[in-house]
């Protein structure tokens, strides 16, 4: 019976709690947190994203293409009711390139050309965002180069826009590649007269990095080198003083590999009886190389080889 009256007695408190909290004014959007005027922001980045960066792979033919280096943002409940004139700033962008440790970095100062209003942005009337293009050709590129951009916002020419705190920077790398460029699963195999005789091997993740128009370098993500995944005395390796560089036939689709390190003194050699091919329709890379052959043929006595199966798997 007592807990049957604490239960009523604590209906009645929240009910009269609840009746003191009724206010007309309220009621009526007089009083209170009002959201009808909400800030109108500028921001940097893609809608709905967290993103403050992104990687352009620009394929690596004779061609002048427009390119978006970045995409500015009204961040308000309608479309822009004006022309809205945003200008940007990429100062400081060496420092903040050093900081992200991208190497061979370059400004691209003649790789590419603005519009003519430069760093200077509209965004239309009736939109809610504009993508500042730039034309640039990648056959001019350095396909082994990282080239990067950082953009702020420096200030809106129209008045009643605020400036975002969180995306108010946004940092572009560009890059070259070519079709044969990306991530692929390697299946391989190795041979050392004395430290993988058995032959063996495992898959492992690789890049395939462009360094040319129909040439590629194998990079390997657990190393942290360009080298070609191996298995030595029981454990992942690899050679130093290596950096296998695969060559595709566009029209053979044949496939030939090569060190590519600079100074190297040990040259590859293609197993005559294997088809070292590309296969286009599937995007597998077959090769079969190695080296310390003799007559040209593999010598279990004497060499190095590697039999790989690379299958792509997506962009790098």
């Amino acid at each position: 019976m007592k807990k049957y009256f604490k239960i009523l007695a604590l209906a009645s408190m929240v009910f009269s709690f609840g009746s003191c909290l009724k206010d007309k004014n309220y009621d009526n959007g007089l009083t209170g947190i009002k959201l009808d005027n909400p800030p109108k922001v500028i921001e940097l980045g893609y809608k709905f994203s967290l993103d403050k960066s992104q990687t352009l792979g620009l394929d690596f033919v004779n061609s002048v293409v427009d390119a978006s280096l970045v995409t500015v943002r009204l961040a308000a409940n309608d479309p822009a009711t004006e022309d809205i004139t945003v200008v940007l700033d990429t100062t400081g962008t060496g420092a903040i390139i050093t900081t992200k440790g991208d190497s061979n970095f370059n400004r691209l100062p003649s790789l590419y050309s603005l519009p003519a209003t430069g760093f200077t942005v509209t965004i239309p009337k009736g939109k809610r965002e504009v993508d500042l293009l730039v034309k640039t050709n990648a056959s001019l590129y350095n396909p082994s180069a990282v080239y990067g951009i950082n953009f702020k916002l420096k200030s809106v020419v129209q008045s009643g826009y605020v400036l975002s705190g969180n995306f108010n920077s946004f940092y572009t790398k560009l890059g070259a590649k070519n079709q044969y460029d990306g991530e692929y699963s390697c299946e391989f195999t190795n041979y050392h007269p004395t430290a993988n005789p058995g032959y063996i091997g495992t898959t492992q993740i690789v890049h395939l990095v462009t360094t040319g128009p129909n040439t590629n370098k194998i990079y390997w993500p657990l190393a942290d080198d360009f080298a070609a995944p191996s298995l030595l005395n029981g454990a992942l390796n690899y050679f130093g003083s290596q950096s296998p560089e695969y060559t595709f036939n566009s029209v053979t689709n044949v496939v030939t590999v090569q060190n590519a390190f600079p100074g190297a003194v040990t040259f590859y050699t293609m197993n005559p009886g294997f088809n070292s091919r590309y296969d286009a329709v599937n995007k597998i890379v077959y090769a079969n190389w190695g080296y310390n052959y003799v007559g040209g043929t593999f010598s279990a006595a004497t060499s190095r080889e590697w039999t790989q199966k690379m299958t792509y798997i997506g962009p790098r």
